[in-house]
């Protein structure tokens, strides 16, 4: 069974869009523990697929417990004066074939997270996921994996 999703539009209707920023005040210490500290898209503890890469994926799911949902702010690029829109995702924990006691946070979207739930729902835990593109142009493949 293989299943491919498109994240993203047309490319006639394209949004492109970004995180917004927030703007703080802190001291000078504090900026210190900031700037040592690991950024959560660098942090070895989130798993990022890139352009073309393939991977055996383990989904952690917990019987009683579903997939947290966050929620982020975008800003529209072609729009900049619009309001930020929030976008929900949806967070899973992973592992991969080649570190499987690493378990790593993964934040998808809605439509990725809809794609593998039929998956997931018959019970595949270990799936193989394709990524193609980038930016609003990805899209993800997944076949369960043996």
């Amino acid at each position: 069974m293989t299943q491919e999703i498109r994240t993203g539009q047309d490319n006639n209707k394209r949004n492109q869009e970004q995180e917004t920023t927030t703007t703080r005040t802190m001291s000078l210490d504090s900026f210190e523990q900031w700037l040592n500290a690991p950024s959560p898209s660098f942090n070895a503890d989130w798993f990022h697929l890139e352009p073309n890469e393939t991977q055996i994926l383990n989904f952690h799911l917990e019987k009683d417990e579903p997939p947290q949902i966050v929620e982020r702010e975008f800003l529209d690029r072609a729009n900049p004066s619009a309001p930020p829109k929030a976008v929900k995702r949806v967070v899973f924990r992973v592992s991969t074939e080649d570190e499987p006691l690493r378990i790593r946070t993964w934040e998808v979207s809605r439509t990725t997270a809809t794609s593998l739930y039929p998956l997931l729902k018959k019970g595949f835990k270990k799936l193989e996921c394709t990524r193609r593109g980038s930016s609003i142009d990805t899209s993800y493949n997944f076949v369960p994996a043996t």
